[in-house]
């Protein structure tokens, strides 16, 4: 019984982030995430250890003053801090339902938001928003306790890429299907390379959870007037691999024809200048 309420338990946590869990596997291949706290929330690990540390406190005072009768204290700390996590993960919602109305609520760029997300940070009372608004994604800071202190009209913006052939050709690999499947916010890039194409298929959502990240316009996307590609700027992120970011790159050749499809870490650095 112990052992089921601990995998219990453990589920229910990983559905509180943004990565979330597949919760009805192996009957349903699809990925559900609460979006309420980090993977490691230092809240939640002071809450505990706090929990861990007044139980020696008590169980060595105990000792001090010659109780005999066995002390439950100990035990009390472990049972305060299991209702104080519904608490915390409450008021997180709470939260967390006030940020998504505020991005659904507003204009960005003069566009309407196709769809939103809240991603949590250290802090309660900071979210990172990501709008999708169809041309692009839009990455804007969240204060929930200041309604004022959040402007639309502050944000780090990605085109996302026109239409290509080396990018059709990459969704319908393998690998680039089961990380759609997973991914709630892809964005794909294209480079050409000798003979072909490199494609990298990212998921915004981690850009936007993991603190320190920076959203680094080194550039973004045009189409000339024909209809061509002019790649005098992308979009991109740095330093995502610290994160463990996985992506997808799929490799096509110069007749759009996959040659390789894998699931692997990002570059350490941004794409390179040019891409597209």
């Amino acid at each position: 019984m112990i052992c089921g309420a601990a995998a219990g338990l453990h589920l229910l946590l990983d559905l509180t982030d943004s990565y979330g869990a597949k919760l009805l596997w192996p009957f349903s291949a699809k990925w559900y995430a609460g979006d309420l706290a980090a993977e490691i929330d230092p809240w939640i690990i002071v809450l505990l250890l706090a929990a861990v540390f007044f139980s020696l406190l008590f169980g060595l005072i105990t000792q001090e003053i010659g109780a005999h009768a066995p002390t439950r204290t100990g035990n009390r700390a472990a049972v305060a801090a299991l209702f104080f996590l519904p608490l915390y993960f409450g008021g997180r919602a709470v939260f967390h339902q006030r940020a998504l109305a505020l991005l659904s609520s507003r204009l960005y760029r003069g566009e309407t938001p196709l769809r939103s997300a809240a991603f949590p940070g250290w802090s309660p009372f900071d979210w990172k928003g990501l709008v999708d608004t169809g041309d692009a994604f839009e990455g804007v800071d969240v204060p929930v306790y200041q309604a004022r202190g959040f402007d639309p009209e502050r944000t780090r913006r990605l085109l996302k890429p026109p239409e290509s052939r080396a990018i059709d050709a990459a969704r319908v690999s393998a690998a680039s299907q089961a990380f759609l499947a997973f991914a709630r916010f892809p964005l794909a890039t294209q480079q050409e390379i000798p003979g072909g194409y490199r494609i990298e298929i990212r998921d915004l959502r981690f850009a936007a959870v993991h603190e320190g990240f920076e959203w680094a316009p080194t550039a973004s996307m045009a189409r000339n007037m024909a209809g061509e590609m002019a790649a005098d700027s992308i979009a991109s992120t740095r330093q995502a691999a610290r994160f463990g970011e996985v992506v997808a790159v799929i490799t096509t050749n110069a007749n759009f024809e996959v040659t390789s499809a894998t699931l692997d870490f990002a570059s350490s650095g941004a794409p390179a200048q040019g891409a597209h």
